[in-house]
């Protein structure tokens, strides 16, 4: 018997390793991130997302509104400033940052960075699918605009460049 209503938009996810992808992907500068679990599939609950990070390439601080957010380091080393406080971690360390707190990162190893990012709840994709068109070099005052949609307020500068 197949569900109809809330539940028909529930579902299990399973992917394996080495397949293609099919899920959204946003290339930003610096930046590119894959949508592992969107909204759409767990009814605006959660999003996960891997992001790969350049050498040097950063967010601006900012506050999420509407989601906290989790950040779990798999491979290089990051910078991360959380409510003030700064700390260079590398594989394996895991940030949570509740909805509210300020927050940036920088990416400062020669090799990709790669992390997951997990959103409570979901909506941070329509965020992405508009700051993904903006043409390069991206104008501060128009990526503030497109964050200040999604309940994203920029504060500051990305982290100097090491």
């Amino acid at each position: 018997m197949s569900a109809s209503g809330p539940e028909a938009l529930r579902q299990s996810i399973i992917k394996q390793g080495g397949q293609p992808r099919t899920e959204p992907t946003w290339s930003l500068p610096g930046s590119q991130i894959t949508a592992l679990v969107t909204g759409r599939q767990t009814q605006g609950n959660l999003l996960i997302l891997e992001q790969i990070m350049a050498l040097n390439a950063g967010v601006p601080l900012h506050i999420n509104h509407r989601e906290d957010e989790s950040f779990h380091l798999v491979e290089g080393t990051y910078l991360f400033e959380v409510g003030g406080t700064l700390k260079e971690l590398g594989p394996g360390s895991h940030v949570f940052v509740p909805r509210g707190i300020a927050h940036r990162f920088q990416y400062v190893a020669e090799k990709p960075g790669k992390m997951l990012i997990i959103c409570q709840p979901a909506g941070l994709e329509s965020a992405f699918d508009e700051l993904a068109r903006i043409p390069e070099p991206v104008e501060p005052a128009k990526f503030a605009a497109v964050c200040q949609k999604y309940g994203v307020e920029v504060l500051g500068p990305p982290l100097p460049k090491r």
